[in-house]
């Protein structure tokens, strides 16, 4: 549907329940529902893991105050450190897909189902997605068309193809970007995947799941594969994604 047919809903919508609210006769079935919505209808916003430094106490406390708050969930986000062991006192960063990394994401998982709330978490550990794990002939690579038979290759660069149409040839080049991921939480620094290309995709899937063996996340909300095709360098959107929280580290004091 069109945005002018939302619209023209909407203002539908209030032209007719307007009065109602004015005189206060709303009827009940219609207006409790939103002053008390059920848990799968409510906002979730986005948890960011600065770090990843976490603690058990601070992710506990943090998703009691999202539950306490109205919200339906979370979208876990592993991103880059900004705690050095000092500030705050005691904070200790977490190596990616670590086992103490699994552990507390685990421990999160536990704490998101017993308080139900809808967890979200995606597959990287900043943007676009990649890390060590992404060899070079897999990293991120652009495609250069050169209108020459015998082009001159660049380092990393191989020719994939020339076509002759109507007594021009034109060359198709593959190459390599060398884009790295941007703000990696530590240990997912390295070359960003190519986000078009099956055997990337597929290379990084398996190593993310591989590292996530044992964790019991069998009721998150895990992102799909078509997710990181679909919104190429920007990761998943989360659903009801409107608020961003810096979690997890405990504060000082």
């Amino acid at each position: 549907m069109s945005h002018a047919g939302l619209r023209a809903i909407f203002v539908s919508a209030v032209m007719i329940f307007l009065p109602l609210a004015v005189n206060g006769a709303v009827p009940a079935a219609l207006r409790d529902p939103f002053r008390n919505p059920p848990d799968d209808a409510r906002p979730m916003v986005r948890w960011w893991w600065f770090g990843p430094a976490v603690t058990e106490a601070e992710i506990r406390r943090e998703i009691g105050a999202m539950k306490a708050g109205g919200f339906g969930g979370f979208e876990l986000q592993n991103t880059y450190p900004l705690a050095t062991g000092t500030n705050p006192p005691g904070a200790v960063n977490l190596r990616f897909l670590s086992t103490e990394h699994l552990h507390m994401i685990g421990i999160a998982a536990e704490a998101a189902h017993a308080a139900g709330l809808r967890m979200d978490l995606t597959l990287g550990g900043g943007w676009p997605y990649g890390g060590a794990t992404t060899p070079v002939e897999m990293a991120a690579g652009p495609l250069r068309i050169v209108p020459n038979a015998s082009p001159a290759l660049r380092e990393g660069e191989t020719l994939i193809s020339t076509v002759n149409t109507g007594g021009v040839a034109t060359s198709f080049i593959a190459g390599r970007t060398r884009m790295m991921v941007k703000r990696p939480a530590w240990g997912a620094e390295d070359k960003s995947i190519a986000r078009a290309d099956r055997k990337s995709v597929n290379n990084f899937v398996a190593h993310q799941c591989a590292f996530r063996r044992g964790v019991d996340l069998d009721f998150v909300i895990a992102e799909s594969i078509a997710a990181i095709i679909r919104y190429p360098g920007r990761g998943p959107v989360g659903r009801g994604a409107l608020l961003v929280i810096a979690g997890g580290i405990a504060p000082a004091g």
